[in-house]
């Protein structure tokens, strides 16, 4: 892209090879190219990208299911990693990581239901004091001192189980501000 001030012409400027040679550069330039395992497709109005090779990404919160059990990979709201009945989700030199019981999950009337942080927060300087992971029906109603953030979604389905749908994949931020009567929660992506 040497060429690009080149490029610039004015009305009545002559179509020179050079000229010509450095539009063609250009162009080629911006063109997509594929690599291993990306196929595409030229196509009137753009470009159609598939990719046949497929990796895993062991991100925080990866929520692995096995049966009626949840394990979820190491993951931080505020720096501090998430616990599962007060044992860190990743486990410990003297406890295994925890297992989510899904034997029995609970859903709202649409048939949704959540694996969240519950992160609980102090009455007085509003900062986080916990972040527990749950199993809920509901991400709402918790209170002005706690909120929920969505791990995954859970549906239920006709035959009895559910599906299950991956939300978060990187480790989180959480602050809470004091409104006139109410408790604002926000979080982020680390």
């Amino acid at each position: 892209m040497d060429d690009l001030p080149s490029l610039l012409v004015k009305e009545g400027d002559e179509l020179t090879p050079k000229l010509w040679d450095g539009l063609a550069r250009a162009v080629r330039s911006a063109r997509i190219l594929f690599g291993d395992g990306i196929r595409g497709r030229r196509l009137p109005d753009g470009t159609l990208l598939s990719c046949s090779y497929w990796s895993p990404w062991p991100h925080p919160f990866k929520v692995a299911i096995a049966g009626a059990d949840a394990t979820v990979s190491k993951g931080t709201m505020g720096g501090t990693e998430v616990t599962l009945g007060g044992v860190p989700i990743s486990g410990t030199s003297s406890k295994p990581q925890p297992i989510l019981d899904l034997s029995s999950p609970k859903y709202n009337e649409d048939g949704m239901g959540w694996i969240a942080i519950e992160v609980m927060i102090d009455s007085s300087t509003y900062k986080q004091t916990s972040a527990e992971l749950v199993q809920v029906s509901s991400l709402s109603g918790v209170g002005q001192y706690a909120a929920r953030h969505p791990i995954g979604l859970l549906v239920r389905q006709d035959s009895g189980g559910f599906s299950f749908f991956q939300i978060a994949y990187f480790n989180l931020q959480h602050v809470a501000y004091r409104g006139t009567g109410v408790t604002r929660h926000f979080f982020w992506p680390a």
